[in-house]
């Protein structure tokens, strides 16, 4: 893989970036393992493993991010976002986060910003607090997604501090280990819309 003491351990990227059917792998650097994304980029049909970083273990983005049908999958932050770490405008669409882990917040994603996450899939990520998704503010949109087996201490899917928004989402065997909010952790505003939870649990609040 590549590496960058910095930011960007394959691209750097200050301008417009369009990348289909590609493969990022085993790269890291200080922030964004495999992408550091200042501009506006998209991603269709890619793959992202084994990548790592302090934040954003493949990607961190400050400017407009999509992602499409792509797969995330042994991606490691040693801080903030196993697999994505956002500070812009994110939208991931039809992908899969898969055993994404951060030490700190959000094993999949960290969203500082505004995130839409529509048809996709968080199996098995893991972090302290948030293990798919933690939302810091802004607005969290969930559409028609799937969380299972994610753990944290809080939140063992998502750890909430924004305006959370869920529609026809499945939250099912997601564990707070250690604490509260077995599938969710909230302390912002929450809307749900035809979705199930089952099997959640929370050591000790909110199963």
């Amino acid at each position: 893989g590549n590496h960058a003491d910095y930011n960007g351990g394959a691209i750097n990227n200050w301008h417009t970036l369009t990348v289909n059917s590609s493969t990022f792998e085993n790269n890291s650097a200080g922030k964004g393992g495999a992408i550091w994304n200042f501009g506006t980029s998209t991603f269709s049909n890619s793959t992202f493993s084994g990548n790592t970083a302090n934040d954003g273990g493949s990607i961190m983005t400050s400017g407009t991010l999509i992602v499409n049908n792509s797969t995330f999958a042994n991606n490691q932050a040693t801080n903030y976002g196993g697999a994505i770490y956002n500070g812009g405008t994110l939208n991931v669409n039809g992908s899969a986060f898969e055993v994404n882990t951060a030490t700190k917040w959000g094993g999949a994603i960290y969203s500082a910003q505004d995130l839409t996450v529509s048809n996709c899939t968080f199996i098995g990520n893991n972090a302290a607090n948030g293990g798919a998704i933690y939302k810091y503010k802004g607005n969290l949109t969930v559409n028609s997604s799937t969380f299972t087996y994610n753990t944290a201490s809080y939140g063992g899917a998502i750890y909430n501090t924004g305006n959370l928004n869920i529609s026809g989402s499945n939250f099912t065997n997601n564990n707070a280990n250690s604490s509260s909010g077995g599938a969710i952790w909230n302390q912002g505003p929450l809307t749900v819309n035809g979705s199930t939870f089952a099997n959640n649990l929370a050591h000790e609040d909110g199963g």
